[in-house]
């Protein structure tokens, strides 16, 4: 008796288990939603554009690919950018350097603005080149995201290593 339930018991334990097949629905869902996240990661404004993340401290800093630039832009920044403040109220302004063409949309700078971060809604999105810079807000403390269309871990990018479905 004790054998027959035994061979019962692992002749319903085995028939439980599938034959390996994968659904094919699921199978499409789980590909698409990978091909989905390699595009976002490899898009223009995409995590492998990012090249820096820069600490806003309060004052007026430097920005630039200078050495003594306090907020250091990547190549192929200029050397001096211009000036961001954050002032004790936690507003953020921008004066370009003269000469560098800094753009917010199609918009060139001809002077200071005003830098809306993230926290506040829509971010003021500066660009040069092929960098583009915008302020963000996290835990109180701003932070300036730097991106770069021409990114080396973007361009490069092969695909992310993933297990089969």
């Amino acid at each position: 008796m004790k054998k027959a339930v035994v061979i019962v018991t692992l002749a319903l334990i085995l028939g439980a288990c599938g034959s390996g097949a994968q659904d094919a629905d699921y199978v499409a869902t789980i590909d698409a939603w990978h091909a989905q996240r390699e595009a976002a990661l490899a898009a223009e404004d995409g995590w492998l554009s990012l090249v820096a993340l820069l600490p806003i401290e309060q004052g007026a800093r430097t920005l630039g690919s200078a050495p003594d630039a306090e907020l250091r832009l990547p190549a192929p920044a200029p050397p001096r950018v211009g000036t961001i403040t954050l002032n004790d109220a936690g507003g953020l302004g921008l004066e370009p350097a003269p000469g560098v063409p800094l753009r917010v949309g199609d918009d060139v700078l001809n002077g200071p603005i005003s830098l809306v971060p993230d926290s506040d809604g829509e971010p003021t999105e500066v660009s040069l080149g092929t960098l583009r810079f915008y302020a963000i807000e996290r835990g109180g403390a701003f932070f300036l995201r730097v991106k770069d269309r021409e990114a080396p871990a973007r361009l490069h990018f092969t695909g992310v290593d993933r297990f089969p479905v």
